[in-house]
């Protein structure tokens, strides 16, 4: 019996040791991506000039940490005088630099970053090289935070990611691994959250789907079957976090006339379309057509995990409304649509296994990521020079990178070239699924 045992064991043991294995070169690759883009950012990425190296938002968050140093009452403009978070941990690490409190703190979160980030992937795709190539990704994006930091340190994205990315570890164990016990510490890390961003109220209400309380019905057709009430345990992170909101509210003084409402109205009737679609494919690449061709499975992954249902069509939503800079809330659906592209890649392996067909998705990636090229200040007057994905020059406008407040002309042309080639690269991977179903 006991022979019997050690035989069953033995797989099991070897498992284990495969799979710290996987996670030890995962973390090594992870590791040396992040080191490099660092390193290689420190050494040619300058900090903009923009106001004395603030900038745009970054002066109202500068404003906030000044006067909490001070001792005074937060008073700035609105939304950005309620994101009390990272302004107090500014000021209570600096030295006499907030300048230099600002980036110690924030690169600090980057780091806290891609460890959540390594985590939370873990416990959805199976598969290391994955999990290592998709964190790769959101390392050296241009305009995520690793790369950012350097020409925009002084801002709060940094720990909201932080928070963020915590409570959808937390919705992992209390959803899939059934550990109620952890609600009460999600419902804190969302209180604390929130008083870094608002934006942190989404996971939080993400969680009351974790039951998947929408029943959809396939066949013959796709169609809402019923519903079912939450668990209203569920709902407790996010009451924590509307509490913590209303005291940052009570805190935070507004110099200026926001209304929150008004600006979902102002956004959602302004924000033109091809504005929008762009913006999706500029925060995520060509890899973005990988998923639109498997949009199927994807519909089936969200309807089954229904908390990631939430939180994709929650950014889908508010970066119509959110405001100018929708690249930046379109990007923070990227665990989802991370985690959707390599369910997409898995299924369809065997359509991406065409070398050619790689070899496109590297080299247009690379370049719509600009992992070549840096961003110039905003200060500097360039002439205006035409895309191809994006502008690949160090010596350009900054602003057309970003789709509200680039020139119209220089975003139609990236807009139509990321439609011929998501056309190209959907076109390919459908004849090439017919060929080999014919080859089957």
């Amino acid at each position: 019996m006991i022979s019997g045992l050690s035989k069953r064991t033995k797989p099991m043991k070897i498992l284990q040791m495969n799979e710290q294995k996987h996670i030890f070169y995962q973390c090594i690759v992870i590791a040396i991506v992040f080191i490099l883009t660092n390193i290689l950012s420190y050494l040619y990425q300058d900090n903009t000039s923009f106001t004395s190296g603030k900038g745009f938002d970054m002066e109202y968050y500068y404003e906030v940490a000044e006067q909490i140093s001070d001792g005074e009452m937060p008073i700035s403009k609105a939304p950005f005088v309620y994101r009390l978070g990272t302004p107090f941990l500014a000021a209570i690490a600096s030295s006499g630099n907030l300048t230099a409190s600002f980036k110690y703190i924030n690169f600090a979160a980057n780091i806290i970053i891609i460890i959540l980030l390594a985590v939370l992937f873990s416990l959805y795709i199976s598969n290391w090289k994955l999990r290592a190539l998709f964190v790769s990704l959101y390392i050296v994006s241009w305009h995520a935070q690793v790369r950012l930091f350097y020409f925009y340190p002084i801002h709060t994205d940094y720990w909201a990611l932080v928070f963020i990315f915590s409570l959808l570890i937390f919705i992992y164990y209390i959803g899939e691994k059934g550990k109620a016990s952890l609600i009460l510490p999600m419902a804190l890390v969302t209180f604390i959250g929130v008083f870094f961003r608002e934006i942190v109220l989404v996971p939080a209400a993400a969680l009351i789907f974790i039951n998947n309380p929408f029943k959809f019905e396939t066949k013959p057709k796709f169609r809402l079957e019923s519903f079912s009430g939450p668990k209203l345990t569920t709902a407790i992170p996010f009451v924590a976090g509307v509490i913590g909101l209303i005291i940052v509210h009570l805190i935070a003084t507004p110099n200026n006339d926001y209304s929150a409402v008004y600006q979902i109205f102002k956004w959602g009737y302004r924000k033109a379309m091809f504005v929008y679609f762009l913006a999706w494919c500029i925060a995520y690449g060509p890899v973005l057509f990988l998923l639109i061709y498997n949009w199927k499975s994807a519909l089936r992954y969200l309807t089954e995990k229904q908390y990631f249902l939430f939180y994709l069509v929650a950014f889908i939503f508010l970066s119509w409304v959110g405001g100018t800079d929708t690249l930046r809330f379109v990007y923070w659906a990227m665990p989802v649509v991370y985690i959707l592209l390599a369910l997409a890649i898995r299924e369809k392996h065997s359509i991406l296994s065409s070398y050619p067909l790689i070899a496109l998705l590297i080299v247009t990636q690379a370049i719509a990521m600009r992992l070549f090229w840096i961003l110039p200040d905003f200060m500097h007057e360039f002439p205006r020079q035409y895309p191809l994905l994006t502008i690949m020059s160090n010596n350009f406008r900054t602003l057309d990178l970003w789709t509200f407040h680039g020139d119209k002309f220089v975003n139609a042309v990236a807009c139509v070239e990321y439609i011929i080639l998501g056309s190209i690269i959907l076109l390919w991977m459908y004849r090439r699924e017919k060929q080999l179903g014919r080859g089957g």
